[in-house]
């Protein structure tokens, strides 16, 4: 069975509760797996979530970006399309704590969307030299006192100079 006739026969419903749910379960099995997969199986989780993921409503991807925020082996595409989410309530979680975006998503995103997406970046754990310089070009003050408060904030002379 392919990734797409899975996803069809998932997601036969109209209803987007119903397609929540199923996102949920397919979630909770990753999620109990995830340290056995090897990586065609995350791959074809990947491809079923990002599916699953178009269909359904914020509030349920929410709620796989704050499950999958916190897995070191997430899918990495659903990971930076959570990531790229317009609305912050789905792109904080994995903003913020996900392994998984690479300093060319984390510049993306720093470029493109809100100042609360900015402020999500700014809080992460590490943020290479790249990525600072962005948040600093284009961050509010209260994005920047994060930027210079994280102790995890690489600068570079030319940034560090500008603040």
């Amino acid at each position: 069975m392919t990734a797409q006739s899975l996803i069809r026969e998932l997601t036969g419903s109209p209803d987007f509760g119903r397609r929540a749910q199923v996102l949920a379960r397919v979630t909770d099995l990753f999620m109990s797996g995830r340290t056995l997969f090897d990586e065609e199986q995350i791959e074809l989780f990947d491809d079923v979530l990002i599916c699953l993921s178009e269909q359904v409503e914020s509030p349920a991807r929410a709620f796989l970006s704050e499950r999958l925020s916190i897995v070191p082996n997430s899918p990495r595409g659903i990971t930076r399309r959570l990531a790229q989410d317009r609305e912050i309530r789905v792109a904080r979680p994995v903003l913020l704590n996900s392994e998984q975006l690479d300093d060319g998503t984390l510049s993306e995103i720093a470029k493109s969307r809100t100042q609360d997406h900015l402020w999500a970046i700014s809080q992460r754990r590490s943020i290479s030299e790249p990525v600072t310089e962005i948040l600093t070009e284009r961050g509010s003050i209260d994005v920047l006192h994060c930027v210079v408060e994280n102790t995890g904030a690489r600068f570079f002379d030319r940034t560090f100079s500008k603040l």
